[in-house]
């Protein structure tokens, strides 16, 4: 009987080492796949927002300042996937040839103690967790991404794609402050609010919900730019870049941050030197920016 429990215990622990080898080479091919999706996914957005903000450059009458503010900004790269990809399933191939040796051993140590079941069980509940996890963590990116595309303002162009008068002012407020930072100067900061505007439930007075904001700062060496997505209230992406002109050649640092409601922070993309700045003050950043928005649309009125 000592033998069979022995027998057992072994053969567990080497499927379940095993199983974690399968698991790990499983989760690395699914990841470096999904790294060269996103690089490319980002690489595309990166793309699109250095056409638009060249298109907004090219509206500017006086040449040379469009040729002083073209100069400030440069293309993004062109990015080749397939690398990670291909270095992640090869590995991938290795971790699980490997892990037939433990799989296999402790197979028939299971067996000879009668146990194949709790095994088994510990195998493809390891391999199911791990593949639902990233599978779901891909869905909720592709749902804030588009959420994030629905979000932009719309030129007057497409303003009338969509069968709207090309006059149409956006749902948008402006607010630019102009202050003297000790140490840095004087600071130019500039936020755009973006909503949607409708009756409330509980009251007959409009209701303006907050859905997207961009912040501008520039003073002395730095300048900042900020965006805050939010959905039905809850912040679910931001962006953040710093720009540090102070040195021969300026240095950018961008951080990215997806949240989901309940499970909070769910991925983080840092390009640069580190994080422009952590996520909870990112979060306590975006909550204060809703409350000011909510104090100035949406304060009640005694007439």
């Amino acid at each position: 009987m000592k033998n069979k429990k022995l027998y057992s215990g072994c053969g567990c622990l080497l499927v379940v080492v095993g199983g974690l080898l399968v698991l790990f080479a499983v989760l690395m091919g699914v990841g470096s796949v999904a790294s060269d999706n996103e690089a490319g996914e980002r690489n595309e957005a990166e793309w699109a927002e250095y056409n638009a903000w060249v298109a907004q450059v090219d509206t500017i009458e006086d040449r040379a300042v469009a040729d002083s503010l073209m100069e400030t900004r440069s293309a993004p790269p062109i990015r080749q996937g397939g690398f990670a990809s291909a270095i992640g399933i090869l590995t991938g191939v290795g971790l699980v040839v490997v892990a037939i040796v433990p799989l296999c051993l402790g197979w028939w140590l299971i067996r000879k103690g009668k146990r194949i079941e709790r095994g088994v069980t510990v195998l493809l509940l390891l391999m199911s967790l791990g593949v639902q996890a990233q599978s779901d963590v891909k869905a909720e990116l592709a749902r804030i991404r588009q959420l994030y595309a629905e979000a932009q303002p719309k030129t007057p162009e497409q303003r009338e794609a969509a069968g709207l008068p090309s006059d149409l002012p956006p749902d948008e407020t402006v607010v630019t402050s102009h202050y003297m930072a000790p140490g840095n100067g004087p600071v130019k900061e500039e936020l755009h609010f973006y909503y949607s505007c409708d009756f409330d439930e509980e009251h007959t007075a409009p209701y303006c919900q907050l859905r997207f904001v961009t912040r501008k700062t520039s003073g002395g060496s730095y300048k900042n730019y900020e965006e805050f997505l939010f959905e039905k209230g809850e912040l679910v992406f931001c962006y953040l870049r710093q720009t540090n002109t102070a040195r021969k050649e300026s240095t950018v640092d961008e951080t990215r941050y997806y949240f989901h409601k309940e499970k909070g922070l769910i991925h983080e993309i840092i390009k640069g030197g580190g994080p422009v700045m952590d996520d909870v003050f990112a979060r306590r950043l975006a909550s204060d920016l809703k409350e000011g928005f909510d104090k100035l649309a949406n304060s009640p009125y005694e007439y």
